[in-house]
């Protein structure tokens, strides 16, 4: 993977910060994520954007180094290189083509796919999920004291369920005992 095709993933300049970076992660991550998105595609995309992001942060952007100028040498300009062949026909042409088309491709269903995304349930659905109202002091307290409410019914229910098989096996034990007694009452 280049630099340029893990820009492209995360949809970001080749020249973007690290914050920059990461924060295109997590939101592309949020999208793309397969437990919050159950569509088929999105797995392989959410790997490859993984690795995008891996890349990126293991090669940070150098920006090129300018070339001094050494005293008052006249320097011409140099024009641009042109390649040999304009029109190449070779595998690896043909190869770097196909690339070109299958990358232009996923673009555009990832742009689809963000623009359903944008106006569609699953967005609404997300906001539902990640984006929970804050509550305000009162609710908080009255919220924690429903948990210990909660837990303190908890524990008296299994103390009276210990008292009652205690209670049960007591009587177990004396009924047990009675018809031994009166077993040898009878003989």
């Amino acid at each position: 993977m280049t630099r340029k095709e893990a820009c492209y993933f995360l949809g970001v300049k080749e020249n973007a910060s690290c914050e920059q970076i990461k924060k295109a992660y997590r939101y592309k991550a949020k999208l793309y994520h397969p437990d919050s998105n159950p569509a088929n595609d999105t797995n392989e995309h959410y790997i490859k954007l993984q690795k995008a992001y891996e890349y990126l942060l293991a090669n940070p952007y150098v920006p090129p180094q300018p070339v001094p100028n050494v005293g008052f040498v006249c320097q011409t300009p140099q024009a641009p290189t042109r390649p040999a062949k304009i029109f190449a026909t070779s595998d690896a042409a043909r190869s770097s083509y196909k690339k070109q088309k299958e990358m232009a491709s996923e673009h555009e269903k990832i742009e689809k796919w963000d623009k359903d995304y944008r106006k569609g349930q699953l967005r609404q659905q997300q906001r539902q999920k990640y984006d929970m109202p804050k509550k305000s002091m009162e609710e908080e307290i009255i919220d924690k004291i429903k948990t210990i409410w909660i837990a303190e019914n908890i524990r008296r229910q299994i103390e009276k369920d210990k008292e009652q098989k205690e209670m049960l096996q007591r009587r177990k034990l004396y009924k047990a005992f009675m018809q031994q007694k009166m077993q040898d009452n009878d003989n």
